[in-house]
């Protein structure tokens, strides 16, 4: 910004040589005049001074240099009073900068651009559609965006988000978020919350660092219930709970859940196949008119069309509403597959298996595999369920109770 202001007063760049310029420095000090971005050349120094002092204090620069025996030459001019007076008579060009500029300043005060960032559970079209729920979306103002707000309301629309955090620079908003069922990260942002259950599931095991438990091995669990209380009781010999502190319940919570699979195709399909020929076109938006140079050709009866779009930037944060880009045409032809009962069942236990292996990569142990592969003349089911353990449990503020509440609290027996 400094540097930004200096270039609107303007500044020369003079050469200081011969005679004393350390004793030209320290007077010019004491005068309090300006110079900067100082550098040692062969013949003595060069430095920056403002135009201002240059034009109208030519007296007191005169009488400087006598004192001190230096001569000083003008190396550069520059600047925007430079800039103008070397185009005053290029009034079309000097008028174009400046509507530039304002068109530029006047973009900056929207918002281009919203990325979202750790987001895998959860699609970004279903965060965008959310945000355009909450009012937020490409093209607002800036000093209608409120990060906090942001934050909370996806908090409390998503209950795999344990962590939200939302970031405004130049005219791109950052969200970034955090799925994850490990309560133990990110601890520090709850102060005092508890863990409750984020489906239907029975315990099979609960190691409780930081809170109270509420249940054991064995215990089937509802959606919602609550898991590990972030209230701390103190009881007395007579086990009546004398006082009561809050903090963020911290535990490693698996659960027996199960998951629904279906899961269908027929066995005769139609299946696009490129033919080798394939024309290209250009894409241009502006704001939310675009234009496409080029057409698809009659010729082709069947095509994939893939896009290939970039957003105009001036640097990684300030984002403007103008799109280009190209757009690959490729023909196709259609050709005709069937499948004998023997693959449409290798197809769909291979489907089924990288459904497993995505399930194994989350940490999803698979306790039984009950899905049933049927053939018949038109097509292959697979259908059934998995029974799975899993880590369970997502993190919500504390529901601090009243004395009367407090007394009915008893501590569920943990396992050996």
């Amino acid at each position: 910004m400094i540097s930004l202001i200096k270039w609107c007063s303007g500044y020369v760049r003079i050469s200081i040589v011969g005679g004393y310029p350390e004793r030209f420095f320290h007077l010019c000090v004491n005068n309090k005049i300006l110079l900067w971005d100082l550098e040692q050349t062969k013949e003595g120094y060069e430095v920056n001074l403002s135009l201002n002092v240059f034009r109208n204090h030519k007296s007191l620069l005169i009488s400087l240099i006598r004192r001190t025996k230096v001569r000083i030459v003008i190396v550069e001019k520059k600047g925007l009073p430079i800039f103008l007076y070397r185009n005053r008579y290029k009034k079309i060009f000097v008028l174009g900068i400046f509507l530039c500029c304002f068109l530029v300043y006047y973009l900056s005060l929207y918002v281009w651009q919203i990325d979202l960032c750790g987001n895998l559970q959860n699609t970004d079209d279903m965060i965008y559609k959310k945000l355009r729920e909450y009012q937020v979306y490409h093209g607002m103002k800036k000093k209608d965006v409120d990060c906090s707000q942001i934050e909370k309301d996806l908090r409390a629309e998503y209950d795999n988000m344990i962590w939200v955090s939302a970031k405004l620079e130049g005219t791109k908003l950052t969200i970034d978020v955090q799925e994850n069922t490990d309560l133990t990260v990110r601890t520090e942002e709850y102060q005092e919350s508890s863990i409750y259950s984020n489906k239907d599931a029975v315990i099979t095991s609960i190691i409780t660092r930081q809170g109270t438990p509420m249940v054991v091995s064995g215990d089937e669990v509802k959606k919602g219930d609550i898991l590990v209380d972030g209230g701390v009781y103190i009881t007395d010999d007579g086990e009546t709970v004398v006082s009561a502190y809050y903090v963020a319940a911290d535990a490693d919570i698996y659960g027996e859940t199960e998951y629904e699979y279906q899961d269908e195709f027929l066995l005769k399909n139609k299946k696009f196949k490129p033919t080798g020929n394939s024309r290209k076109s250009y894409y241009l938006k502006i704001f939310d008119k675009s234009i496409t140079i080029g057409r698809i050709p009659k010729e082709y009866e069947y095509f994939a069309v893939t896009k290939k779009i970039s957003q105009v930037k001036l640097n990684s944060s300030f984002y403007l509403p103008f799109y280009y880009g190209k757009i690959q045409i490729t023909e196709q032809e259609i050709m005709t597959e069937k499948f004998t009962e023997h693959q449409a069942k290798q197809k769909a236990e291979e489907k089924l298996s990288k459904y497993i292996a995505n399930l194994q990569q989350k940490g999803v142990q698979i306790r039984e595999n009950n899905v049933t592969i049927e053939v018949d003349e038109k097509k292959c089911k697979a259908f059934g369920s998995l029974k799975v353990i899993e880590k369970i449990g997502v993190r919500k503020d504390v529901e601090k109770k009243s004395p009367e509440q407090v007394e009915e609290i008893t501590e569920p027996n943990r396992n050996p």
